[in-house]
């Protein structure tokens, strides 16, 4: 991207660009240390609150109701992704299996589907966790917010990301977050006020943060409190479309003096 960047700036007219945008804190850096020539304007991705709010106005599908049944009383932790080799599910079942020890009913529910599917409810089977996982497949975005939003939890152990959405979606339907330090989670997940941000393969303190967020109530309460409030404060389409507009509006100001 950096090299496309470098290559693309020099033949642009000056009256043509600007500035730069990018969705994270840590991307702007990245661009900024690579183009000097313009400035780098971080612009978070917008969540569109009101679509949720109006998703869960409305009844759920049979399909969601019926993994409801399975998630009743349970304490459950959600992982939404491609079941592929760069989300990491593998390491959150490996953390299952030490958190069970501790809340033996708890749930972990797997949304979406992938390449490694077969292998992963092998590894589940084998590992004797057929109790506690429920792989519910690919799903369109109504139901997955339904499922999301009956979940205590939200996690996400990818090896890497950009600006994971999943995890202010997350945030935006009242779940603390888990997460690993990966893209921009730790702009996204305020470590400790809004769920907690965790060391790429350190299983034992991802085990240790995931139960104490899930035998703490009133923790729970509170982060899954923050998280929303951070979410419509910063991650709203209302507030990325005018954070844009006001420098659009800028920058059309100054060419005009």
């Amino acid at each position: 991207m950096n090299k496309a960047v470098n290559n693309l700036i020099p033949s642009l007219s000056r009256h043509r660009i600007f500035r730069l945008f990018a969705n994270s804190n840590r991307l702007s850096k990245r661009v900024a240390s690579e183009v000097s020539t313009y400035p780098v304007h971080t612009l978070y991705n917008g969540l569109p609150i009101k679509e949720i709010d109006t998703i869960l106005a409305k009844n759920s599908s049979y399909k969601v109701r019926s993994i409801a049944k399975k998630l009743t009383d349970h304490p459950t932790i959600v992982q939404v992704g491609a079941l592929d080799q760069n989300k990491n599910l593998e390491f959150t079942l490996d953390c299952l299996q030490v958190l069970r020890k501790k809340i033996p009913d708890v749930r972990l529910l797997v949304i979406g589907d992938g390449p490694l599917r077969e292998i992963l409810e092998k590894d589940v089977n084998q590992n004797d966790l057929d109790d506690h996982v429920i792989f519910a497949g690919q799903m369109n975005h109504a139901d997955c917010v339904h499922l999301i939003h009956m979940s205590d939890i939200i996690t996400l152990t990818s090896d890497s990301e950009s600006f994971p959405n999943v995890l202010v979606e997350g945030q935006a339907l009242g779940l603390p977050a888990v997460t690993i330090d990966v893209g921009a989670a730790n702009e996204i997940v305020l470590d400790g006020e809004t769920g907690f941000v965790v060391q790429p393969k350190d299983k034992h303190d991802f085990s240790k943060k995931l139960t104490e967020v899930l035998m703490d109530k009133t923790t729970r309460k509170t982060m899954g409190k923050n998280g929303a409030r951070r979410s419509s404060d910063l991650f709203s389409m209302e507030k990325k479309v005018n954070t844009f507009l006001a420098i659009v509006d800028h920058d059309i100001n100054s060419l005009v003096e």
